[in-house]
């Protein structure tokens, strides 16, 4: 699903979930629903926090 040579990938997904397989294992089930889920992960991964938000422990991004 993810193309071929993904491994870093995985674990840069692993990385910014904070090393919880339940979420990232989450995160990917949900790509696997996209079109580009190739793409979907990428947005995960590189994803910046906007001014005035900051991300939880769990990887999930809050307001403050």
């Amino acid at each position: 699903m993810l193309g071929e040579r993904s491994g870093g990938f995985v674990k840069n997904l692993l990385k910014v979930k904070n090393g919880d397989l339940a979420l990232a294992r989450a995160a990917i089930e949900t790509a696997s629903t996209k079109s580009k889920p190739r793409e979907y992960i990428g947005g995960i991964v590189n994803a910046k926090p906007r001014e005035g938000e900051f991300v939880w422990k769990s990887g999930i991004k809050g307001v403050l």
